[in-house]
């Protein structure tokens, strides 16, 4: 098979708006017989480069070439665009060199093809300075002089088959063919995600603008009330005013001014329950609201349908990220991380004819800490599907939590409580901030931390560990062996590293079971609709329910079969007729 390295320049980003491509190079191995090829020509001279697009992407060109790309889901979608038919089902093998240097290089500050080839090769970058003040919004590269542009078209396909050239074969050596045969599978099952779509309400999500406007604009004037600052609590004056009222501010920023971020206010509000703290949190988080949601109006096309552009390893952990818009975040009442979570899971609704299925690991976090920790009893809890943080408050909280009936509200509270302790201390906290999320005094935490410590040992010492192996290598190794690397002056995000990476990595692999299952099961009428982090949404045909429970028995079987985990993975099952956040459980 000739390996051809495949690149697209087009008029837009997204396909689904109307951008078009309107010509590609290609290179083949050893950066022989580059050529470009412009749809745009006139004549027999367009036709014949429409032809060499139609052989390259034929059921025949899936015997002869195996496509190279460096972002293959972009070059991918737009010719399956141009072409007017999925590619998917004709066997071709593609490669995808952007994933192959996050696999490799996961701390490199970019992996932009110029800048990789750049940093790798030394190859020069001269051509995109020459095409960049052509770069126009809607119009792409359309209006750049072909003198100009084939340049730098062959260098693009020169630098994706030199970085798949030098990267490939280290594959085996290093034993990563899995992890890359993972990515390759999933550029898949990405478009066919990104490409069904998420359904918005545009007038709910009116209505959720106003109400959030109203909201930020009584916690704004109630922050002025209280401050006596005529300002808003969004710029760096916001520090001098807090210190002026009496609040102790001591973490920095990276420019070493004082900082009031997130991390800062909850922390404060937690120590001090001032209504000032409040009144700041929800201005920012209600006024920052309104921005996001315009935002998932700006990005639907004339169906109210989303067509997010999901990258499958923009973050250093190998975590997917969604962008245009963002929707890894989609605001969920009742979250720890923020004290006023904007509640715009309820401007998303199934499509007409359909349910939303939401398939959320329980408890994956907490469930990977234990595995990584290797603790006996933390395991052999899990294992007989007993409640860790329960067991975990006994530690903390002694008689005062035994003697409490389970599922009454000071259960929940001491439970919840635990648990964000049992977190910090998997995450490398110490005493103070412990304390803190238990609602204790010092001296209380360090009896209780000791108590905790005797009962589970391995997780106690667990994120000591990693950031001592951390200083020592410079990386870790998830539950599939990726190897992340980070900063050896950084050992303290070790765990965060490959809890992260591990939880990246379990989600990927499920989407892409689930995807191939769906496809079978129901002829793609039923299909994920987007991951979010620890969740698969799924859209089902209401005239298909019948089915439903059936094949989500199947769906949650794939999901949980990870034998690498020494812990047991479930998953629950919600469905949604309204919208997301109304969810009701679904018995399987």
């Amino acid at each position: 098979m000739i390996q051809i390295a495949f690149d697209t320049e087009t008029s837009g980003l997204s396909y689904h708006k109307g951008a078009r491509m309107f010509t590609f190079s290609t290179v083949k191995r050893g950066g022989v017989d580059a050529d470009v090829q412009r749809l745009d020509w006139r004549g027999a001279k367009g036709l014949a480069a429409r032809q060499r697009l139609e052989d390259i992407w034929s059921k025949t060109g899936a015997r002869r070439y195996a496509k190279v790309m460096h972002n293959a889901r972009f070059d991918i979608g737009h010719t399956q665009a141009l072409l007017g038919r999925s590619l998917r089902e004709d066997g071709h093998e593609i490669h995808e060199t952007m994933s192959l240097s996050h696999i490799f290089q996961n701390q490199h500050y970019s992996h932009a093809l110029d800048d990789v080839a750049y940093d790798i090769f030394g190859y020069p970058k001269d051509q995109d300075g020459g095409v960049s003040p052509y770069i126009q919004e809607g119009r792409g590269l359309l209006d750049c002089p072909e003198w100009k542009l084939t340049p730098y078209q062959i260098a693009d396909a020169e630098r994706t088959m030199m970085i798949f050239e030098h990267f490939f074969p280290k594959l085996a050596v290093n034993g990563w063919e899995e992890i890359y045969q993972m990515e390759r599978d999933l550029v898949w099952t990405t478009l066919s995600i990104e490409d069904r779509g998420v359904m918005l309400s545009v007038k709910r999500s009116r209505e959720m603008q106003n109400w959030l406007r109203q909201e930020a604009t009584a916690a704004l004037a109630e922050y002025r009330a209280l401050s006596g600052d005529k300002g808003t609590p969004l710029g760096g004056g916001l520090a001098k005013t807090l210190q002026r009222m009496g609040f102790k501010l001591t973490k920095r920023t990276k420019s070493g001014s004082v900082s009031t971020d997130k991390f800062v206010m909850m922390e404060l509000r937690e120590s001090t329950r001032d209504p000032v703290i409040d009144a700041i949190l929800k201005y920012r988080s209600y006024n920052r609201g309104v921005t996001t949601i315009e935002g998932y109006i700006e990005n639907t096309d004339d169906a109210d349908i989303i067509h997010p552009s999901i990258h499958p390893y923009r973050a250093k952990t190998s975590r997917e990220a969604i962008k245009n818009p963002s929707m890894q975040n989609v605001g969920k009442e009742g979250t720890l991380l923020s004290a006023f979570p904007i509640p715009a899971r309820k401007c998303f609704r199934p499509k007409p004819g359909y349910v939303n299925f939401h398939l959320d690991y329980k408890g994956i976090q907490a469930r990977f800490l234990v595995h990584f920790s290797q603790d006996p009893e933390a395991i052999e809890i899990f294992r007989r599907d007993g409640d860790f943080h329960a067991e975990a408050a006994l530690c903390w909280y002694g008689d005062r939590f035994a003697r409490l009936v389970p599922g009454c509200e000071e259960w929940k509270t001491l439970r919840g409580a635990a648990k964000n302790a049992d977190f910090a201390i998997g995450f490398g906290a110490g005493i103070k901030k412990i304390a803190l999320s238990l609602g204790m005094s010092y001296a209380e935490t360090e009896r209780g931390h000791a108590r905790f410590k005797r009962r589970f040992p391995g997780y106690a010492d667990m994120a000591r560990k990693f950031a001592a192996f951390v200083s020592e290598h410079g990386y870790v190794d998830t539950l599939f062996g990726r190897r992340l690397y980070l900063p050896r002056n950084k050992p303290y995000v070790g765990t965060n590293y490959v809890i992260q990476g591990s939880e990246a990595g379990v989600l990927k692999r499920a989407q892409i079971r689930v995807d191939e299952y769906l496809r079978r099961a129901t002829g793609g009428e039923a299909g994920i609709i987007l991951p979010i982090h620890d969740e698969l949404i799924i859209e089902w045909p209401r005239a298909r329910l019948d089915e439903a429970r059936g094949c989500l028995r199947d769906i949650i079987a794939l999901m949980v079969d990870f034998p690498q985990s020494s812990v047991p993975l479930e998953v629950d099952v919600k469905i949604g007729t309204r919208d997301w956040a109304s969810l009701k459980g679904y018995e399987i």
